[in-house]
């Protein structure tokens, strides 16, 4: 059996691949969130038939870039 932890991000893997829009709020999405960038590529892009509608809140201007760009590579 999973860690609680695992059970969580597999919830969230799975509440993204089915969603049409995400709302980031917050999240500066650095280099060392792997995890959570692995998360959000995969889910987003993997097998997904159709597009997704991204929000970013966020009031730091070079997060918001940073994660303008992520979205982009996608």
């Amino acid at each position: 059996m999973g860690s609680p932890m695992g059970k969580l991000w597999s919830k969230a893997q799975a509440a993204l691949e089915k969603c049409d829009r995400v709302v980031i709020i917050g999240l500066s999405l650095r280099e060392a969130d792997y995890q959570t960038r692995w998360l959000l590529r995969t889910a987003l892009t993997v097998g997904r038939p159709r597009d997704v509608e991204i929000d970013i809140v966020n009031v730091s201007p070079e997060d918001r870039d940073r994660l303008r760009r992520f979205f982009l590579n996608l």
